[in-house]
């Protein structure tokens, strides 16, 4: 019996994380939906204070549209810091970003907002930052 061995071809994978992209990652159904999301589960979560402020959640969007390296870069109290990285690290997988046709991993920010007073209990926006 012969035996024949297969030579595996390894693909070089780029594992840069951008911060700059053609096409951003998208949360399925896009930004409203995204506001939606963190919206109910900020409405149904038991917070001790009723703190009022922004917590700012940066995380990479990985190829497979999967959430990762999830962490608070504008803190508020410990509770919300807590609930704002929960929420998005429970998220739903997103359209991964496209640079020069191909699919990155890239680096993206959400500003999560708390508090009475807003017009929307939850404001969401893209964060560029340099």
């Amino acid at each position: 019996m012969l035996l024949s061995t297969v030579k595996a071809q390894t693909a070089k994978i780029d594992t840069s994380v951008y911060t700059e992209v053609e096409q951003l990652p998208e949360f399925p159904g896009g930004t409203k939906k995204l506001k939606e999301y963190i919206s109910n589960i900020i409405k149904k979560a038991p917070l001790k204070d009723q703190p009022s402020g922004l917590v700012i959640i940066t995380f990479v969007i990985e190829r497979n549209g999967s959430v990762t390296n999830t962490h608070v870069t504008k803190e508020l109290t410990a509770e919300t810091d807590s609930l704002a990285v929960d929420i998005v690290k429970r998220s739903p997988k997103w359209k991964p970003a496209q640079q020069n046709g191909q699919t990155v991993r890239c680096l993206y920010s959400v500003p999560v907002s708390f508090g009475k007073g807003n017009d929307m209990p939850v404001a969401v926006k893209e964060i560029k930052e340099r």
